[in-house]
């Protein structure tokens, strides 16, 4: 079953929710607006005096008030290991390997050893052999190159590589909020 972009009322992509949870906010007059072409439907039980099977037609796109205020604060979250793991699509940032997410280390691209700091520019996927190779080393002083330039993703950007069945409405929409950058 594919998950529901839930976006602010002013249409700001906020997070994935599951069908239960939409349910519940349609149920509760809390969707404000509804978008995607693709309507998803929910069936229920059955009416034991009519016979009749309840049933109700989703949108992937639902808008609600989210109090998050997430895009005020420059559209990014904190860093966590997870988001890390989704924002290099589970590689070595080093040598490429695709990496299980209990198999990843997170390696600070300037070590903290050295000042190097915990957040998004500094920190990015590693296998546990690079990132014993490397150290406490610079990439450079390791003889070691990026395969990409670590940064910190929006909220939007987060969603589309979170996203395990994403539907093209759903892609489409939070394609918008991409940074230029990365397109």
């Amino acid at each position: 079953m594919p998950m529901l972009l839930k976006v602010s009322a002013g249409g700001l992509p906020i997070n994935w929710i599951d069908w239960r949870r939409a349910v519940c906010l349609y149920m509760e007059h809390k969707v404000l607006w509804e978008a995607g072409a693709e309507r998803i439907l929910i069936r229920g039980g059955t009416n034991r005096e009519s016979g009749k099977r309840s049933s109700i037609e989703l949108s992937p796109i639902i808008a609600v008030n989210d109090q998050s205020r997430v895009w005020e604060q420059g559209g990014t979250l904190p860093l966590t290991r997870r988001r890390l793991y989704a924002r290099d699509r589970g590689l070595c940032l080093y040598c490429g390997h695709k990496l299980g997410e209990s198999a990843m280390t997170t390696d600070h691209v300037h070590p903290r050893s050295r000042g190097g700091e915990h957040n998004w520019l500094n920190v990015v996927t590693s296998c546990r052999h690079c990132n014993q190779v490397k150290g406490c080393r610079t990439p450079d002083e390791a003889g070691m190159q990026l395969l990409a330039v670590p940064y910190a993703p929006n909220i939007a950007e987060l969603l589309a590589l979170s996203g395990r069945h994403v539907l093209v409405d759903q892609m489409d929409y939070l394609e918008k909020f991409v940074s230029a950058a990365l397109q």
